[in-house]
């Protein structure tokens, strides 16, 4: 008695493109895969460790016409070392003042819209810049000093 083996018929040249395609398209799904996972480390490590610069208003894609205006500080770097600053806090910020709707920046950094309730973290001692950036107008700028458990801003600035 003979064994009878069967065998596929061998693979058309269809099926081959296909297989490579296929093989190619992984190739290329994880190669993509690793770029976007590579972006989100370096912006996890730049948010982790304050390296994250904002985006200044002119390099802006879409051309906001009220984007957050330059920071700077009115110290000067050497004056800003000898004050040395208290422990870490978290405040509570209300501000009701502005126009409805103004973006709420704290020494540089988006917090909300007005009218806002809510925290922020500061180190003792240390001056708050708060800024108020109405869609039309110029910003309002609030400065205030880091210290007790609340801030709340209501009238106009002094």
């Amino acid at each position: 008695m003979t064994a009878t083996t069967t065998s596929s018929p061998p693979p058309g040249p269809l099926h081959e493109s296909l297989a490579r395609a296929a093989s190619i398209s992984r190739f290329f799904a994880a190669l993509l895969v690793a770029a976007v996972s590579a972006r989100f480390a370096v912006a996890g490590f730049q948010r982790a460790f304050g390296t994250a610069s904002s985006p200044s208003p002119s390099s802006s894609a879409s051309g906001a016409p009220h984007a957050a205006p330059l920071v700077r500080p009115k110290t000067a770097p050497s004056q800003a070392v000898l004050r040395a600053p208290g422990p870490p806090r978290s405040i509570q910020l209300g501000v009701s003042a502005g126009p409805a709707r103004s973006e709420i920046y704290v020494n540089g950094r988006l917090l909300g819209n007005t009218p806002f309730v809510g925290d922020t973290s500061c180190k003792t001692g240390m001056p708050l810049k708060i800024e108020l950036v109405p869609s039309i107008g110029p910003p309002l700028v609030y400065e205030r000093e880091c210290r007790g458990t609340m801030i709340e801003i209501s009238g106009p600035p002094p």
